[in-house]
């Protein structure tokens, strides 16, 4: 039983996406279990926190939602599919993930496409029943402390619409190669250039999850860094991404890749590019 507004097309892909297994959830196995944390940013209706929850047991889930909407959905289907033992390992937090505490951040709330709550949405993708919401932004590390939570994250799942740009710069060196590894995906070639943050913040940040193959494999932001190795295996970026870099170099112009100069539209309060 999974409850979400009439007509969301944001649920059949999320189904798709565990289908798939685009987050390589069945591979987590080393990572997870009995005292080990899953973190999920970008949680929207709770299905792949529910998921981890019942395929590994034991699991501390961190599940995060910007959008106090779809946080509401997200805590209807853990209480309609969980008994109290299994809903108290899932921490259900309603808060969009940044670099500072006790902020917020104005986004777009679709109750037609859950999946694309964002501070970036282009004008011409608004539709009737839309609307603005403003979101509460807490830090991971803040999160963690209210929870009793000793910053040790095993796996770290950023599917959240941009948020990666503010969390993976503003981790420590220490506090970076402390996770277990990151899952999700990378959104610089879906941002529209008037709303990118920095091409620092954004290099930043792709190098950083880049280091991981769920990312090395799809995201093309990653092609901007050939030899980068990727951990646990023994290949660089152009030995995992191959024919994904195909074009990289027009798709990087396109995509302003290497010349956003600040943060001022990144930084900007409206919802809409």
């Amino acid at each position: 039983l999974v409850w979400s507004p009439t007509g969301d097309i944001g649920l059949p892909t999320v189904v798709q996406e565990m289908n798939q297994d685009d987050y390589d959830v069945t591979k987590l196995g080393g990572h997870l279990g009995p005292e080990k944390v899953f973190v999920d940013a970008g949680s929207n209706l709770g299905l792949v926190s529910m998921i981890i929850a019942l395929e590994y047991p034991g699991t501390s889930v961190v599940s995060i939602e910007a959008a106090s909407p779809t946080w509401l959905y997200q805590n209807l289907n853990i209480l309609c599919n969980f008994d109290e033992e299994k809903k108290g390992i899932i921490h259900s937090i309603h808060a969009g993930l940044g670099d500072k505490d006790d902020t917020t951040m104005t986004m777009m709330w679709r109750p037609k496409t859950l999946t694309s709550t964002r501070a970036w949405s282009p004008q011409k993708e608004n539709a009737e029943g839309d609307f603005e919401i403003i979101v509460p932004i807490r830090t991971i590390q803040s999160i963690m402390i209210d929870l009793d939570m000793p910053f040790s994250v095993n796996v770290f799942k950023l599917d959240c619409e941009g948020c990666e740009y503010n969390v993976v710069p503003s981790l420590s060196n220490e506090e970076f190669e402390s996770i277990g590894t990151f899952i999700g995906e990378i959104h610089w070639g879906f941002i529209p250039n008037n709303k990118k943050p920095s091409s620092n913040r954004g290099a930043a940040t792709h190098q950083r999850l880049c280091q991981y193959s769920n990312f090395a494999r799809v995201a093309k932001e990653c092609c901007a860094f050939p030899s980068l190795r990727v951990k646990n295996t023994e290949k660089n970026i152009n030995g995992i991404a191959g024919s994904l870099c195909s074009g990289f170099n027009n798709w990087a112009k396109e995509k302003k890749l290497f010349s956003i100069p600040d943060d001022t539209g990144w930084l900007s309060e409206s919802s809409t590019a």
